[in-house]
């Protein structure tokens, strides 16, 4: 919880600011003046200020000058209120090192949209954004080198060689620069995903994600195809449905959710035994829509559940991103798995109001 102080030497405004924050869960504390909102900065290292212009012993600008000054504060982001008019006011308070200013009569929207906005340039968030590079850095590149086909040799191959391949090796070569393609589009997916829950843009609580409520059978049912699309080469599996409570609600980024059943799909088809099926269950009850998703193939090792669960990026994401994509809606995700076997992945999501 991000700790703010307000400095505001009018208490109705003060505490008026100190309980729309509170109600937006932040941890907000007051000063009435310049002087005792500094000796709580110092005390209590917030991590953000919003600070009066014009008060009583010490102002604002004498504040921000005090904390610029100091090694513990210096970094603070700090928010000047000021009035709609007062133009001079505001030149002198962003020429003196404050990082924005909201004027007043202000809303709620304003007051938070400008605390979020300072609270994301903050040097954690610039570490945590460097952490998200670094991560899809070391995934882009373990993945491309992997993939051995270079597509400009190929089309060199087939301009030189033309007249002399017969009609199988080039259908060969098609068909690996399909799966070249293939598996880039899902990666660039995948990173697309992973972005978003880095930068909390996907998440129950989160206006800008997609919320809706719909029946949990008609994600899985998109996801299928979904799967089928991302799988590197056709398959003999065929699918069997199991389900009870087929209208089952949940809210939900449908597509969020649609991606992460993909995956789970696309995983259980690509280890499922040749000429076999694998089961998607849909069962529900008082609090919990449940999906799941059983193969009969050979069993995932501990390693390999371990890394479903990871904090760090595995080479094998897709599990790892359907968990993601799962928590970030509540849910959990299960793995239930014997060597040689078969695993199950279930998956439970909260009905709505639950």
């Amino acid at each position: 919880m991000k700790r703010v102080l307000v400095i505001e030497d009018e208490q109705t405004i003060r505490e008026n600011i100190i309980e729309i924050l509170q109600i937006n869960g932040f941890d907000a504390q007051g000063a009435s003046d310049g002087e005792r909102g500094l000796a709580l900065a110092r005390n209590h290292s917030p991590d953000i200020v919003i600070c009066d212009v014009m008060m009583d012993n010490l102002d604002g600008f004498g504040v921000l000058e005090k904390m610029r000054q100091d090694a513990r504060l210096g970094d603070t982001p700090f928010i000047f209120l000021t009035a709609m008019a007062d133009h001079a006011a505001i030149r002198h308070g962003m020429n003196a090192g404050a990082d924005d200013y909201i004027t007043k009569p202000f809303t709620t929207h304003q007051l938070i949209e400008a605390l979020n906005n300072r609270l994301h340039d903050t040097p954690e968030h610039s570490a945590e954004m460097q952490s998200l590079a670094n991560h899809i850095h070391t995934l882009v590149t373990a993945h491309l080198n992997n993939v051995t086909i270079d597509p400009t040799i190929i089309a060199e191959t087939i301009q030189n060689y033309l007249t002399h391949l017969s009609t199988t090796e080039l259908h060969d070569i098609t068909d690996a620069l399909e799966n070249h393609e293939i598996h880039l589009q899902r990666l660039t997916e995948q990173i697309a995903w992973l972005t978003r829950l880095k930068t909390n843009t996907l998440s129950m609580s989160n206006a800008e994600a997609q919320i809706n409520c719909l029946p949990l059978r008609s994600i899985w049912m998109m996801a299928i195809n979904t799967a089928h699309g991302i799988l590197k080469t056709p398959t003999t599996v065929d699918i069997h449905i199991d389900e009870s409570h087929p209208h089952t609600m949940i809210c939900a980024d449908y597509k969020a959710l649609q991606h992460a059943f993909a995956e789970i799909i696309a995983n259980a088809l690509e280890h499922a035994k040749p000429e076999t099926q694998i089961t998607l269950n849909q069962w529900a009850t008082d609090e919990w829509g449940w999906f799941s998703v059983t193969d009969n193939g050979r069993g995932m090792t501990q390693e390999q559940i371990n890394d479903v669960y990871s904090d760090d990026i595995p080479l094998g994401l897709g599990l790892n991103l359907a968990n993601r994509l799962v928590d970030a809606h509540g849910g959990k995700l299960r793995i239930d798995t014997s060597p040689n076997k078969g695993t199950i992945v279930a998956v439970k999501l909260p009905k709505p109001g639950k």
